[in-house]
């Protein structure tokens, strides 16, 4: 139980860090250590099986999305998110955690689960979007804002993160960017 303990604390900080360093305005992305990714297996909302870090391995870059959905920029940048795919030629993909999936006590909300499939159909986007495990949930309460979007490589280590809404150009600009100083 100490080691668990010791290790979340480490990875906390960890993040922490990560995200101060990525809230500097012209630092690069290679100037920062990458953080590994922890394991996770969370419910698919399309239905497919659960979703795991394995996830990863399947594009060079992976947007890890947290939003929900009363979050204005949150659904505003769902169709830029779907549009990345098509623009990345299949180097990125989409990751969307939806944090409004559970409710209070931790049970699926199917009220917001709902909500998400009319906005993701509405907005033409087809990536995974998962309800968050207790392990998406802990990383989740690292960001003080949402949408906040981690950058994570095909082996699992977080590049970078990036907070608030981007455009789908925006966001092609910046896997160009992280891919190059790889």
């Amino acid at each position: 139980m100490k080691t668990k303990r010791i290790s979340f604390f480490m990875l906390v900080t960890a993040f922490t860090l990560v995200m101060a360093l990525a809230s500097v305005p012209g630092l690069a992305a290679s100037r920062m250590r990458p953080v590994a990714f922890g394991r996770f297996s969370a419910e698919n909302l399309r239905g497919d099986g659960p979703v795991t870090e394995a996830i990863f391995q399947d594009a060079k870059i992976t947007l890890l999305n947290f939003w929900a959905t009363w979050c204005g920029p949150c659904v505003s940048e769902l169709a830029d998110l779907a549009r990345l795919h098509e623009l990345s030629d299949g180097r990125a993909q989409v990751l969307g955690v939806l944090l409004d999936g559970l409710n209070v006590r931790g049970e699926k909300d199917e009220a917001a689960v709902a909500r998400a499939h009319a906005l993701l159909d509405g907005a033409q986007a087809e990536y995974a979007v998962v309800v968050p495990d207790e392990w998406l949930m802990r990383l989740a309460s690292l960001a003080a804002v949402i949408p906040t979007t981690f950058v994570v490589d095909e082996t699992g280590a977080i590049l970078t993160t990036v907070v608030g809404a981007r455009t789908a150009e925006q966001w092609l600009a910046l896997m160009d960017e992280v891919l190059t100083e790889e």
